[in-house]
């Protein structure tokens, strides 16, 4: 999604945020993905390959929350699967159900408007 990619890299440059990936994957997945430069995107990559957690499992969070040194509240996270989301959430992560561009977009400034970035 090159447009939301796009989106999420101004905010970087703009306003300081960290771009996290945080994926389920398998290593011949994630090595493409490595070889490819998609993880090149982020500021840090979690796969659940590599740390032995997947989503939705709330150890998948918690791993990441501990590794950035950062407290649920301090997160936001997007994607697209309900279960994954609803997972964050019970943590206290606030999170976006990403459906479409619009939605997420609209749903990163709020975020960023309330001051929690």
């Amino acid at each position: 999604n090159k447009q939301l990619i796009k989106y999420l890299l101004k905010l970087r440059e703009d306003r300081g945020v960290m771009l996290v990936g945080m994926s389920n994957s398998i290593q011949p997945h994630s090595q493409h993905n490595y070889d490819s430069g998609l993880y090149n995107l982020f500021d840090r990559v979690y796969l659940s390959n590599e740390i032995g957690f997947a989503k939705p499992d709330k150890r998948f969070f918690e791993y990441i929350l501990h590794e950035l040194g950062i407290k649920p509240g301090e997160m936001l996270f997007i994607d697209d699967m309900a279960c994954n989301v609803e997972a964050a959430q019970n943590i206290g992560i606030a999170c976006i159900l990403h459906e479409d561009n619009g939605v997420t977009t609209s749903g990163v400034s709020r975020y960023l408007e309330e001051g929690a970035v």
